[in-house]
């Protein structure tokens, strides 16, 4: 998030923080569908089911995946401002 912030010179819209965030100045949005403590959460509770060996593999995948973001939109100018 660091490029973003430095190149958007403005104010970013974090309304929907962690997942997605809206630079206005350049028109740039990044999302993604977890973070690390959506999949963490998912993880205790398989844990405390007792069902976490059989979904380990899967869990472990999404949980790396959830570090980073999945899609960058890039709008014309002014497109995410409302």
């Amino acid at each position: 998030m660091d490029l973003p912030t430095d190149k958007n010179n403005g104010e970013a819209d974090g309304f929907e923080a962690p997942h997605c965030y809206s630079f206005l100045e350049i028109s740039v949005g990044i999302w993604r569908a977890s973070v690390p403590a959506d999949i963490e959460s998912t993880i205790a509770g398989l844990k405390e089911a007792g069902t976490y060996k059989e979904s380990k593999e899967m869990v472990d995948l999404d949980l790396e995946k959830s570090k980073y973001f999945w899609t960058v939109a890039v709008g014309k100018t002014d497109y995410y401002k409302i």
